[in-house]
C-alpha cells in the first residue's frame, strides 16, 4: 500500500479535505464535522467520501476522475458517460453529515445507494443496498431524489442509467469519544 503524504488540501468552509496522493493515485476525500467536538478545536473527519471531489460537477472532473467514475460500470462504450449529480455530490454529503451528526455519530458503516436517472436527468427511484440506520437511509434517499443529474450518454444520446452513491460513515476515534464523554460527565462503560 502506498503511503499518503501528510500535507492536505482543504476545500473552503465546507469541511472537506483530501490528503495529497502518490503520483497516479486519486486522493480520498473526507467530510469533516460541522463543528469541533467538545473540548477540541479540530473538526474531525466523519465521512469517507471516496475519490471524486464532492464539490465538482462532472465537467469539472479531471480525466483521471472521470475514468475512475466510468470504471464503476461494466458495459460502457468509448463515448458513453454515466449520470452524475448536476451540481456535484456536495449537497448529498452535507445532508448525510447533518443526519450523521444528529444521530450523535453512533451509526457507523457503509452507505451504498443506486439512483435511477432518466434521459432528462431526473431521478426516478433510489435503491439502497447498504445503510447503518433507517434514519440515515431516509435522509439519503431524500437527498438523492432532490438532485438533478447530468444524464447518462449511451451511443451518443441521453439514456436511463443508475448512478451509484457510496460513502463510509465514520466518526471520532474511540479515544476522542471517551475524552468527550469524560469531559461531559457521561460514562462509556455499562453499569456493573
Amino acid at each position: 500500500m502506498k503511503r499518503m503524504a501528510l500535507a492536505g488540501v482543504v476545500f473552503g468552509m465546507m469541511g472537506v479535505s483530501a490528503p495529497r496522493a502518490e503520483p497516479g493515485d486519486l486522493p480520498q476525500y473526507t467530510i469533516k464535522q460541522s463543528s469541533p467536538g467538545l473540548g477540541s478545536h479540530i473538526k474531525r473527519p466523519i465521512i469517507q467520501a471516496g475519490s471524486l471531489p464532492p464539490d465538482k460537477r462532472h465537467a469539472e472532473l479531471s480525466a483521471e476522475e472521470k475514468a475512475s467514475l466510468k470504471a464503476q460500470y461494466e458495459h460502457l462504450g468509448e463515448g458513453d458517460e454515466p449520470p452524475y449529480p448536476a451540481e456535484g455530490q456536495m449537497a448529498i454529503f452535507l445532508s448525510l453529515r447533518r443526519a450523521h451528526e444528529d444521530s450523535g455519530l453512533q451509526h457507523k458503516g457503509a452507505v451504498l445507494a443506486y439512483v435511477k436517472v432518466d434521459p432528462s436527468g431526473k431521478p426516478v427511484s433510489v435503491s439502497v443496498s447498504q445503510s447503518p440506520d433507517p434514519d440515515i437511509t431516509e435522509v439519503l434517499v431524500t437527498a438523492l431524489m432532490a438532485q438533478s443529474y447530468k444524464p447518462a450518454l449511451c451511443n451518443g444520446g441521453a439514456c436511463t442509467m443508475e448512478f451509484p452513491f457510496r460513502a463510509e460513515l465514520t466518526g471520532p476515534e474511540e479515544r476522542t469519544i471517551t475524552s468527550m464523554n469524560r469531559a461531559s460527565g457521561l460514562s462509556t462503560r455499562p453499569p456493573q
